[in-house]
């Protein structure tokens, strides 16, 4: 292609041109010729220069040169306007071969589209600016059903399937702006060609994406753009193919599966088309499944329009998704609960009774997640009659709101107006399934089960830690305990202290730790009363053997009725006066609860004895066994021998190597041999402590860990004695750590200096040694020797 250029005197002089390389490519039925890119592009004066254009294409012109006529002057008018007429040259071309059938997704790629190779102060930057705005403005992009674009209407579809499902009607309703006030209209929206994907051409999708914002819809954002008024416009044959889309994209719609994944971001769509061609969500706010299969006795639920299931591919995707015909489920869900939404609304006994019953059968369905979908709706509903335990007035409650009218509840509850007792007229066997719903039968005590090392977790955030010791929950409260502490009797004080003080005596008042740190470094500790401590503390609820009632530290042990169990445990929780317990720990710095288990130690002589003779042997440890070489020279050399006649370590190539030599010899014989005392006790190389069970075959079992996994021979002597614990901490703590492995090696190396059989480790918050007989060590020196000299 070719323009003319007159001089600025108005001389006609050579036209500047444009080529394109020509590919012929035989087919079938005929020849044909594409173009293609070319991958060096020099600059022509008449002749090639030394400038690389970094084009597709080759351009020429009467442009001014350097006297070497290897490249053109930059900063000349000259040259400037030549280079102008030259991009105007290549928007001319791309029209003249779009009228030959020429332009294809080959020509896109020989423009210039990668903006690194032409930054602001590159020569040809004009040609990539002209041809970005050509291709934004003009039709020049080839679509996937023929003819050509503008960027401005092309959109680029992930994948066949999406490209499919959506028309150009509807990607361009799709693509529309719209809000409240205001629609804003677009030209009709098309899809690009096919063969523009991240796979086939990758530079070509990112320069359309990018430099001419052309947008790519994925089914992920088809979905996120998708709205209820969109689906309303489609016809059921559409709908069908969604559903069949949809079938394959499970990502989209599916529940997360854990807390941290967030929902299908079509799930909250209403993508469900009814039989009244209504559209609804098919999840509700809850998660569960809210629509229903089309069922001839279900005309007032809502299910999926009949029409819409003429495939099985489509069926069995609302069938994953978790939709069912109706059931005696859907029945109490639908039209049963509606009318419990409240505590008001006024609904006979009779139908109260068969709406009771209607439930209890629901309840006993064989699908699980049906009765757990159905539970979480009935405890959120005031379907049960109760009655105040102050006024004996009736109302609806929800489940967690009532009581059963057990004697100790009807005791501790009687009279307290925020108390509800659940109705008489219940059998027996409701009140149980009410239960299950969450009826209380028994004091709602509300506190925080301990974890690893007895703590309970009271705070974590950032730089601020606090947990319980001991088990101790400072949140730990009682429903209605304030009121009955409050108004006392003496059946009421006896219960509160058997089945509430009592068993919860930890809980009163306990220590709460805190530090900046996860790891509690540097922590403080403090003694805090719990929410149910302070009452039981503060109030006047125990009573004395002339029936009045007072605080616990106005008030002995002995002071109590005799029905009250005597506990000192409790009484020093409660700072009773004249506690003896709480003042023996206070004189021997030990906790009550130490001194309550001394005493329960004593009551039983055979376990105290036992208890003691475990004790006294831990303070004495086993003796380590004795392996003294008579001439260490000698055996350090004879070990050196043995180990450079050691076999070659081998592994073979799989799917990951693995190895396939071993040791000459028993390791395991070798250390037990070593490391078994005068007394037959295997001892811990780290602990140093005899070995904590013995095996199937009444041998004492132990880990024989290799010291160092780097080693090019196999040695028997190259491994350790450990019991479970300290292989483990060896091989997390030491192994696993090169500076500690490098640390280990030199240690070991250095100790014939000083024939010391012990070598330090370094165990993070702790300090830990090894400790060898000295055959074995002079053994592994030889080892180490051999191996540094390889």
């Amino acid at each position: 292609f070719e323009k003319p250029i007159k001089d600025p005197d108005g001389n006609s002089v050579k036209p500047v041109e444009i080529a394109y390389r020509l590919k012929q490519e035989t087919g079938k039925r005929k020849a044909t010729e594409t173009i293609v890119p070319l991958r060096n592009s020099p600059l022509f004066v008449f002749f090639a220069t030394e400038k690389d254009t970094r084009l597709g294409f080759l351009i020429q012109g009467p442009y001014k040169t350097t006297p070497a006529r290897d490249n053109i002057l930059k900063d000349d008018n000259w040259n400037t306007d030549l280079l102008e007429q030259s991009a105007e040259l290549v928007i001319d071309s791309l029209r003249h071969l779009k009228s030959m059938n020429l332009l294809n997704v080959s020509v896109l790629e020989a423009m210039p589209i990668r903006e690194e190779n032409f930054p602001d102060e590159s020569m040809f930057r004009g040609i990539y600016d002209a041809v970005a705005r050509g291709l934004r403005d003009e039709e020049f992009l080839p679509t996937e059903v023929g003819g050509y674009i503008s960027a401005r209407r092309a959109r680029i579809g992930r994948g066949a399937e999406i490209r499919r499902l959506l028309s150009p009607d509807q990607l361009t309703e799709l693509s529309e702006k719209k809000d409240s006030t205001d629609v804003t209209k677009i030209d009709e929206a098309q899809w690009l060609s096919e063969e523009i994907t991240q796979d086939n051409t990758p530079e070509l999708r990112k320069y359309l994406m990018g430099q001419l914002e052309i947008e790519e819809i994925t089914p992920e954002s088809f979905a996120r753009q998708v709205t209820g008024e969109f689906f309303e416009n489609q016809s059921d044959e559409w709908l069908v193919d969604l559903y069949k889309f949809l079938s394959k994209q499970e990502a989209l719609w599916r529940a997360p599966r854990s807390q941290w994944e967030s929902p299908g971001v079509i799930r909250d769509k209403p993508f469900v088309r009814l039989e009244d061609n209504s559209h609804v969500r098919a999840f509700g706010d809850d998660g569960a499944v809210a629509v229903y299969l089309p069922y001839k006795t279900a005309k007032e639920l809502p299910c999926v329009k009949q029409r819409l299931l003429v495939s099985d591919e489509v069926r069995d995707f609302f069938e994953r998704l978790g939709v069912r015909e109706p059931d005696i489920v859907s029945e109490v869900i639908e039209h049963v609960l509606p009318l419990y939404e409240t505590e008001e609304g006024k609904i006979s006994e009779e139908e109260h009774a068969d709406h009771i019953s209607l439930i209890l059968q629901a309840l006993q369905v064989d699908s699980v997640e049906r009765r757990e979908m159905l539970s979480r709706k009935l405890r959120d509903s005031f379907f049960l009659s109760a009655r105040n335990a102050a006024t004996d007035k009736e109302a609806r409650r929800q489940p967690s709101g009532a009581y059963v009218g057990e004697e100790k509840l009807k005791i501790f509850l009687e009279g307290n107006p925020d108390a509800w007792f659940l109705d008489k007229r219940y059998s027996d066997e409701e009140v149980d399934a009410f239960i299950n719903l969450g009826v209380r039968d028994h004091f709602a005590i509300h506190k925080k089960d301990p974890g690893r090392g007895d703590y309970v977790i009271v705070e974590e955030s950032h730089g601020k830690h606090k947990r319980g010791r001991d088990g101790f929950d400072p949140g730990c409260w009682v429903e209605h305990l304030e009121f009955a502490a409050r108004n006392p009797n003496e059946q009421r004080s006896l219960l509160i202290w058997k089945n509430i003080a009592l068993p919860l005596w930890k809980q009163i008042r306990g220590n709460i730790e805190k530090s900046s740190t996860k790891t509690y470094e540097n922590s403080n500790t403090e003694e805090k009363v719990s929410e149910m401590g302070s009452i039981l503390s503060c109030e006047a609820w125990l009573p004395d053997t002339d029936g009045g009632f007072h605080k616990p530290k106005e008030l002995s042990l002995h002071e109590l009725p005799s029905e009250f169990e005597r506990d000192e445990r409790l009484a020093s929780q409660l700072q009773m006066k004249g506690s003896e317990l709480s003042e023996l720990a206070r004189k021997t710095g030990l906790d009550v609860e130490d001194i309550d288990l001394i005493r329960k130690l004593k009551e039983e002589p055979e376990e105290y004895q036992r208890v003691k003779l475990l004790l006294e042997k831990r303070r004495v440890k086993p003796a380590f066994p004795e392996r003294k070489s008579s001439d260490p020279k000698r055996r350090l050399e004879r070990e050196k021998e043995r180990a450079r006649e050691a076999q070659e370590k081998e592994h073979e190539d799989r799917t990951r190597s693995t190895r396939t030599s071993s040791p000459d010899g028993d390791k395991k014989t070798y250390l037990r041999q070593s490391y078994t005392n005068e007394d037959s006790e295997l001892i811990c190389q780290m602990c140093e402590e005899v070995m904590p069970f013995r095996g199937r075959d009444n041998e004492y079992y132990f880990e024989a860990v290799q010291l160092f996994d780097d080693l090019a021979g196999e040695h028997v002597a190259a491994h350790i004695a450990l019991c479970p614990l300290c292989a483990a901490k060896f091989k997390e703590l030491v192994k696993r750590d090169e500076k500690q492995h490098q640390r280990l090696w030199a240690d070991i190396v250095n100790s014939k200096e000083s024939r010391e059989s012990r070598v330090k480790l370094d165990l993070g918050k702790e300090e830990g040694l090894i400790r060898f007989v000295e055959r074995h060590l002079i053994a592994i020196r030889g080892i180490l020797d051999v191996e540094e000299d390889k």
